[in-house]
C-alpha cells in the first residue's frame, strides 16, 4: 500500500508521511516495529516467541515488502517491557560454570591392596606354604566372618571389617577383584588413592553393620563385595 501525503493546516509547516494501516486490523492496535518494520527473520521469530510465551495477543501483517507486528494499545507497554527483558537476558554474560574436579594421578595405586586379598586367600586355600606361627587356615573363616550372633552377644565388632577380607572360593574372590579393580581406580581419580580406600573400607564396614541391624534372622556372610558396592556408591555420589 502506498503512503499518502497529509497536508497539515497552518500554522504547521511541511508535510508528514502518514502510513496507511491494514484495513482488517483493529483500530486501537499499535505497531511494535515502527515504520521500518521487522529487519530480520531472527527478530521476527524472537518477538513472536516472547509474545506467545507471555500470552500477549499479536498480529503479524505484511505490506510494502515489509512485516509489522501489532499488539493492542493497552498491552503495548507490557509487550515492549517483555521484549526488553528478553534482549537484556540474551546480552547478559553466561554464568561461569563450575570447574570439573581435579583428577588425581596414580589412581591405579588404589587397586594394589586388592593383591593382599589374593595373598590372604592363597594362604587359606593352600596355594603356597603357610608361615609358621599362624593358626590353621580352616579356623580363619570362623574367626573373621560376619556372624550377627557373635557380634551382638559377644561384641565382636571387628567382624564388620574382617569379613571383607574372606572369600568362599576362587570364583568369589575373582569377581570381587575384577569389579574392585575397576571401581577403586575410578574413585581414586576423584578422591586420591588414600581417600578412595578409606571410603571403600568404611562403606563396607557400614554396609555390614546395616546388615546386622536390619536383619533379625541369623546372618553369616563374608566377601569384599560390600566394600565394592560402597565404592560404587561413593563414585555415584561424586
Amino acid at each position: 500500500m502506498k503512503p499518502r501525503l497529509l497536508r497539515l493546516p497552518a500554522p504547521f509547516a511541511g508535510y508528514w508521511h502518514v502510513q496507511r494501516r491494514p484495513r482488517p486490523l483493529p483500530p486501537h492496535w499499535r505497531s511494535l516495529t515502527g515504520s521500518g518494520g521487522i529487519t530480520s527473520y531472527s527478530q521476527r521469530q524472537e518477538m513472536i516467541l516472547v509474545l506467545s510465551a507471555c500470552g500477549l495477543p499479536h498480529q503479524l501483517w505484511r505490506f510494502r515488502q515489509k512485516e509489522y507486528l501489532y499488539v493492542p494499545a493497552l498491552l503495548e507497554g507490557l509487550a515492549r517491557q517483555e521484549l526488553q527483558h528478553f534482549h537484556a537476558e540474551k546480552q547478559r554474560p553466561p554464568a561461569p560454570r563450575g570447574l570439573p574436579p581435579a583428577l588425581h594421578a596414580r589412581c591405579w595405586l588404589a587397586a594394589l591392596p586388592l593383591l593382599l586379598l589374593i595373598l590372604w586367600h592363597g594362604l587359606r586355600s593352600g596355594w603356597w606354604p603357610l608361615p609358621e606361627g599362624l593358626p590353621p587356615p580352616e579356623s580363619w573363616e570362623q574367626a573373621g566372618a560376619l556372624d550377627n550372633v557373635r557380634l551382638r552377644v559377644y561384641g565382636e565388632w571387628q567382624r564388620l571389617f574382617t569379613a571383607l577380607t574372606l572369600h568362599a572360593d576362587a570364583a568369589h574372590l575373582a569377581g570381587n577383584i575384577l569389579l574392585g579393580g575397576i571401581m577403586l581406580p575410578l574413585l581414586a581419580r576423584l578422591t586420591g588413592p588414600g581417600r578412595a580406600l578409606l571410603l571403600t573400607m568404611l562403606g563396607g564396614g557400614l554396609g555390614n553393620l546395616l546388615t546386622v541391624v536390619l536383619r533379625r534372622e541369623f546372618v553369616l556372610s563374608l566377601g569384599f563385595s560390600t566394600a565394592v558396592f560402597a565404592a560404587i556408591g561413593a563414585l555415584a555420589g561424586f
